[in-house]
C-alpha cells in the first residue's frame, strides 16, 4: 500500500530558496524557518469548523501559532484543489446548507464526484462536531487552497504576521481514480498553486 503523501510547503520554500536554511522574503532579506512549529490542528478544529478560512484567522490570532495546518487537500471533478480531510462527505459534521442531514448518494459522497461548485451546497460548521463541544456553530463552506492562501496571507498581514504552511495529501492507490487522481497529477496541481501563489508577490514569496 501507497504511504500517505504528505508535501510540508516549508520543503517547497527552501527548494524555492536554493539550498539556504533561511526562506528568502526580500531581495537581501531572509525569514528564518521556526526552530518549532507551532501549529492549530486542522485550523484549530477543536474551537471552529476545521480546515476552514475562518479557523485559519483564528490560529492567526494566536500569537504562539507559526504554521497553518492543513489536514489535508482533495480534489474535484473538475480538478479543484479544496481544502477538506476526509475523501468523503463526513455526515459526522457535514450537512447541507440549510442545515438538514445528508441523504441518498451525498452520504458519504466522494468529494471527487463533486465539482467545486456543486460542494458549495454542502456546510461544515451548522452541525458543529460531537467530539469538540467547544467548536463554534458556524454556517462553513469547503474552501479553495488558493483562496484559504489568499485570506490568510491578507489577514496575517494585517496583524503584522508571516505565516508558514503545512499542506497534507492523503492517497491510497487503490482508491487512484475513484477517489482521487493519480499521485503526480494530485501533487501537480497543489504545486501549481503553490508555485503561482509565490510568483504572484510583489516583494516577496509566499513563504511555505
Amino acid at each position: 500500500m501507497r504511504k500517505p503523501l504528505k508535501i510540508s510547503l516549508a520543503i517547497v520554500s527552501l527548494i524555492l530558496a536554493s539550498t539556504s536554511c533561511a526562506v528568502k522574503k526580500e531581495r537581501n532579506t531572509y525569514v528564518d524557518f521556526p526552530k518549532f512549529s507551532y501549529e492549530a490542528h486542522r485550523g484549530g478544529r477543536g474551537l471552529y469548523p476545521e480546515n476552514s478560512i475562518g479557523g485559519m484567522k483564528m490560529s492567526i490570532d494566536f500569537p504562539i501559532v507559526t504554521t497553518l495546518e492543513m489536514d489535508s487537500t482533495n480534489i474535484t471533478k473538475d480538478k479543484k484543489v479544496v481544502v477538506y480531510h476526509d475523501d468523503f462527505l463526513n455526515p459526522k459534521f457535514v450537512t447541507y446548507s440549510d442545515g438538514s442531514e445528508l441523504k441518498g448518494k451525498d452520504n458519504k459522497g466522494l468529494i471527487y464526484n463533486y465539482t467545486y461548485e456543486q460542494l458549495q451546497q454542502f456546510d461544515l460548521g451548522l452541525k458543529g462536531n460531537v467530539d469538540f463541544p467547544q467548536q463554534r456553530k458556524i454556517s462553513t463552506k469547503i474552501a479553495l487552497l488558493s483562496d484559504l492562501i489568499d485570506e490568510a496571507e491578507k489577514y496575517a498581514a494585517s496583524k503584522g504576521k508571516k505565516m508558514f504552511y503545512n499542506i497534507e495529501t492523503k492517497s491510497n492507490e487503490k482508491k487512484d481514480n475513484v477517489a482521487h487522481p493519480e499521485p503526480k497529477e494530485f501533487s501537480d496541481l497543489i504545486l501549481k498553486i503553490i508555485l503561482d501563489k509565490g510568483n504572484r508577490q510583489e516583494n516577496s514569496y509566499t513563504v511555505f
